[in-house]
Protein backbone atom coordinates (compact mmCIF):
# COMPACT_ATOMS: atom_id res chain seq x y z
CA UNK A 1 0.00 0.00 0.00
CA UNK A 2 1.72 3.22 -0.68
CA UNK A 3 0.61 6.87 0.15
CA UNK A 4 -2.08 7.92 -2.50
CA UNK A 5 -3.82 4.76 -1.42
CA UNK A 6 -3.78 5.84 1.90
CA UNK A 7 -4.57 9.36 1.71
CA UNK A 8 -7.55 7.68 -0.44
CA UNK A 9 -8.40 5.97 2.28
CA UNK A 10 -8.22 8.45 4.69
CA UNK A 11 -10.46 10.86 2.86
CA UNK A 12 -13.13 8.37 1.97
CA UNK A 13 -12.42 8.89 -1.73
CA UNK A 14 -11.53 5.67 -4.38
CA UNK A 15 -7.61 5.35 -4.89
CA UNK A 16 -7.68 5.50 -9.09
CA UNK A 17 -4.52 3.60 -9.31
CA UNK A 18 -0.60 3.71 -9.70
CA UNK A 19 1.57 4.77 -12.14
CA UNK A 20 4.77 3.60 -12.56
CA UNK A 21 7.69 5.66 -12.92
CA UNK A 22 9.09 6.16 -16.12
CA UNK A 23 12.08 8.41 -16.78
CA UNK A 24 9.93 9.48 -20.16
CA UNK A 25 7.20 11.23 -18.45
CA UNK A 26 9.83 14.41 -16.71
CA UNK A 27 11.68 13.96 -20.26
CA UNK A 28 8.60 14.50 -22.24
CA UNK A 29 7.00 17.08 -20.01
CA UNK A 30 10.25 18.93 -20.04
CA UNK A 31 9.99 19.32 -24.10
CA UNK A 32 6.29 20.04 -24.11
CA UNK A 33 5.06 16.53 -25.21
CA UNK A 34 2.07 14.66 -24.04
CA UNK A 35 3.98 11.53 -22.63
CA UNK A 36 0.99 9.45 -23.33
CA UNK A 37 0.77 9.99 -27.03
CA UNK A 38 4.80 9.85 -27.93
CA UNK A 39 4.92 6.70 -25.68
CA UNK A 40 1.27 4.58 -25.94
CA UNK A 41 2.13 1.19 -25.53
CA UNK A 42 4.46 2.19 -22.10
CA UNK A 43 3.21 0.79 -18.82
CA UNK A 44 3.31 3.64 -17.19
CA UNK A 45 0.43 5.30 -19.86
CA UNK A 46 -1.58 2.24 -19.68
CA UNK A 47 -1.67 2.71 -16.49
CA UNK A 48 -2.22 6.50 -16.89
CA UNK A 49 -5.36 5.71 -19.54
CA UNK A 50 -6.90 3.08 -17.01
CA UNK A 51 -7.08 5.71 -14.45
CA UNK A 52 -8.78 8.01 -16.75
CA UNK A 53 -11.42 5.56 -17.95
CA UNK A 54 -11.81 5.04 -14.12
CA UNK A 55 -13.07 8.89 -13.94
CA UNK A 56 -15.14 8.31 -16.72
CA UNK A 57 -16.98 5.90 -15.97
CA UNK A 58 -17.02 7.97 -12.57
CA UNK A 59 -18.45 10.99 -14.16
CA UNK A 60 -20.67 9.24 -16.80
CA UNK A 61 -23.08 7.12 -13.78
CA UNK A 62 -23.00 11.02 -11.99
CA UNK A 63 -24.54 12.14 -15.06
CA UNK A 64 -27.25 9.11 -15.04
Amino acid sequence: VGGGENIAKDMNVPFLGRIPLDPNICKDSDEGIPFIVEHKTSAAAKAFMAIVKKIEESVEKKGE
